[in-house]
């Protein structure tokens, strides 16, 4: 649900939040990029207060649970039950001596997400926590944030990154049984990581589509390799929508075809962007479940007697790193592509009529593409599982490898990025307009990938 609250001469959009059904991606673009803050409706609070109170009562039965990061925890490979004066001792652990990343942080926007999809483990009690560790973690994105550093990232989970960022609260506040772990524990770092990288990935296709497009129109390819009846004919839904969306940003052809069969980088283009399109459909799916997942260890179920307190591997998202993956391998097939749409649009130029400053920014142009394309294909790689362990503790033997292909992702997102900008410069180039500046075209449309708050991939 979404509100405007008067902030003095301003009006700031504030998103309640009374159960998962509010974590939606439009939720998620209002907090993270526009800057929306939190209100947790009081029902919600309730429901969390009544939950941390019987879960609390559940811990005082006789004999007392067993539950990890509480009652008990892993030592040397054996179980070790807490007594009621370590269980206290453990409540105040120092969670901020674990934040020791460094490097370039996260991106803000990314930060306020992870704040976003925190609270989807917390608004319906699955954590046990109080409303009131609820509310500190809304009222953060109301002063400046902790750095998240992007390097260094070993654990089993996400534990580095979110001490850095729950450090300081956990530290402040006086928090009781479970609070601190429910704090550092679970995936709200993917989740994020993945919500966001969809809202970047819609201009950013729709922008490849359209250099491709502007390829076609001034290569003068033949329009039958987008004839919208291939999509039937290939029984491939995705290719239906490129085929459309070719056929939206095409323009009428002036003449005939320059040949009466285009390269095949034109004939291909279709099923590659259709390709592009699967891959960001499989990003969608993922994003909308991860940001409204209950991912904690331990998660509390059930209520009264049939409370159950179940250990898990929540905290491993291993969706995400594929889908990151997927995209990279996306994103350098479609560079690849558009560096030979380059030169086959400066083998057209008439270079006895082209000054010869526009020859040399031609070549110049097409090789930067090539460049590209072998940066990307350095990102376009399967992210492992790591040999290493986390921490080097048994109890820590297999870690998470999400922020690893989020950074290669990203990367070859940019790379995309740039390389449409350089298409557009080359068809201009051909045409004889040596002004377009492609390193402004690259920067809008990655301003654009950071600010859009919707899902830009429709036909509408």
């Amino acid at each position: 649900m979404i509100g405007r609250a008067a902030c003095g001469t301003l009006a700031r959009m504030v998103i309640t939040l009374h159960s998962r059904g509010d974590f939606t991606l439009a939720n998620f673009a209002a907090v993270s990029r526009d800057g929306a803050s939190i209100r947790l409706t009081a029902d919600a609070c309730a429901r969390m207060n009544a939950r941390h109170a019987a879960f609390i009562r559940f811990l005082d039965t006789e004999p007392m649970p067993w539950v990890y990061g509480v009652t008990g925890t892993i030592m040397s490979g054996r179980a070790v039950i807490l007594t009621p004066l370590e269980r206290r001792a453990q409540v105040r652990r120092p969670i901020a001596a674990g934040a020791v990343l460094f490097g370039e942080p996260m991106p803000e926007r990314i930060v306020r997400g992870m704040l976003f999809c925190r609270l989807s483990n917390f608004i319906e009690g699955h954590a046990a926590v109080r409303a009131d560790v609820a509310l500190a973690v809304a009222a953060m994105l109301e002063r400046p944030l902790p750095q998240l550093p992007r390097r260094g990232h070993g654990a089993a989970g996400e534990m580095l990154l979110l001490s850095h960022l729950f450090g300081a609260l956990v530290e402040g506040m006086n928090l009781e049984e479970k609070e601190a772990s429910a704090l550092v524990n679970g995936a709200p770092v993917a989740a994020a990581l993945t919500a966001d990288s969809l809202l970047r990935a819609g201009p950013l296709l729709r922008e490849v589509v359209d250099a491709v497009a502007l390829a076609i129109d001034v290569y003068r390819a033949p329009l039958d390799a987008c004839d919208s009846v291939l999509g039937e004919l290939w029984q491939n839904p995705y290719a239906e929508r490129a085929l459309a969306l070719l056929a939206r940003a095409t323009a009428a052809p002036v003449g005939p075809p320059r040949l009466p069969q285009a390269p095949v980088s034109f004939r291909a283009a279709p099923r590659l962007l259709a390709r592009a399109l699967r891959s960001y459909e499989a990003l969608r799916v993922t994003a909308e479940r991860a940001i409204g997942a209950v991912t904690d260890n331990p998660v509390v179920v059930g209520e009264g007697e049939s409370m159950r307190i179940l250990v898990n591997g929540g905290f491993f998202d291993a969706d995400a790193p594929a889908i990151f993956d997927d995209f990279a391998g996306v994103c350098a097939d479609l560079i690849r592509l558009l560096e030979k749409l380059a030169a086959r649009l400066a083998e057209t130029a008439d270079l006895a009529t082209l000054p010869r400053p526009a020859q040399a920014r031609l070549r110049g142009l097409v090789s930067a593409l090539a460049g590209y394309a072998e940066d990307a294909a350095s990102t376009a790689s399967r992210t492992p599982l790591p040999g290493t362990e986390g921490g080097g503790a048994p109890q820590n033997d297999l870690i998470s490898p999400v922020v690893q292909a989020w950074a290669k992702q990203t990367a070859a997102s940019d790379l995309l990025s740039s390389a449409a900008a350089v298409l557009r410069a080359v068809a201009a180039c051909v045409q004889g307009d040596v002004h377009i500046d492609p390193l402004e075209l690259d920067q809008a449309l990655r301003d654009r990938m950071v600010s859009v708050t919707h899902l830009e991939l429709s036909l509408e």
